[in-house]
């Protein structure tokens, strides 16, 4: 059976959530109060950790210049060192062993993407790079595959219930257990290699 396999980036290829609260603490000279992570939450959410109830009082320049700043020190960090998840790579010779077409579709920032695809090499493992929005459906349409044949992997309950909107055949959440079959997740593997495709 021939298909692709759809790979969210962070927390599914990168395990990057710990360099991208470092990247948050020094762009805003804060840390983040009321959450153990930054996954799956949009930049307004973000800014709310970081500013509490100060965050609706930030102009859209100020907003600016700390996501430049934090992009910034994100791609520094990324530079030293960014693992990779494990079980990652072999699922993605699993998936070339099977002659399947292999995409990134992600919806982090293009400077995020980018450092993190520049700091791993990954980007040569992967015949599509798509970001800024989880557009798998589009990825699915780029590689000429039907949505329905393809195998989607995210770490983020909405990135599970946006591939299953888009008609994804096979949607897999990595951890996160219960959140993510509720999200709509058809199974849920802790590790991506314990998704077999064959």
């Amino acid at each position: 059976m021939s298909g692709a396999l759809l790979l969210d980036c962070d927390g599914v290829i990168v395990d990057s959530e710990a360099l991208n609260l470092r990247a948050w603490e020094a762009a805003t000279g804060r840390s983040a109060t009321g959450t153990a992570t930054l996954a799956g939450l949009d930049l307004d959410a973000i800014f709310a950790c970081f500013y509490g109830d100060g965050a609706a009082a930030l102009g859209p320049a100020e907003r600016q210049a700390i996501l430049e700043r934090k992009h910034a020190r994100y791609a520094e960090l990324a530079a030293e060192g960014l693992p990779l998840v494990p079980g990652i790579a072999a699922l993605v010779a699993e998936a070339r062993a099977l002659g399947w077409r292999v995409a990134i579709v992600s919806g982090a920032a293009p400077a995020r993407l980018d450092a993190n695809l520049r700091a791993t090499g990954f980007a040569a493992r992967v015949d599509l790079v798509l970001g800024g929005a989880k557009r798998w459906a589009e990825a699915a349409r780029l590689l000429g595959v039907a949505p329905a044949a393809c195998v989607a992997l995210d770490d983020v309950a909405t990135g599970v219930a946006t591939a299953r909107a888009q008609g994804v055949g096979r949607v897999v959440g990595l951890g996160g257990g219960i959140a993510m079959l509720a999200a709509g997740a058809h199974e849920v593997v802790s590790r991506p290699d314990d998704l077999g495709l064959a």
